[in-house]
């Protein structure tokens, strides 16, 4: 429902303009889309959802929040 998700406020994040990390492309886009689609499910009507990446020495973290 496209009204459903205009409801709903945007906001991304990262460390860096520019993240290199080796993984599988098509199980990644898979993740990130049930992450998403799990936001929208959970997020309330006029609130935020956050999407922040930050890139550690060793690993990358992502993550969505509820604002």
């Amino acid at each position: 429902n496209s009204e459903a998700l205009t409801k709903r406020k945007f906001l991304f994040t990262y460390s860096s303009p520019e993240i290199f990390i080796e993984l599988d492309e098509s199980k990644f886009i898979q993740i990130l889309n049930n992450l998403m689609t799990n936001a929208l499910k959970f997020t309330h009507d006029n609130d935020v959802i956050s999407l922040e990446i930050l890139e550690k020495e060793d690993s990358v973290l992502i993550w969505f929040i509820e604002i």
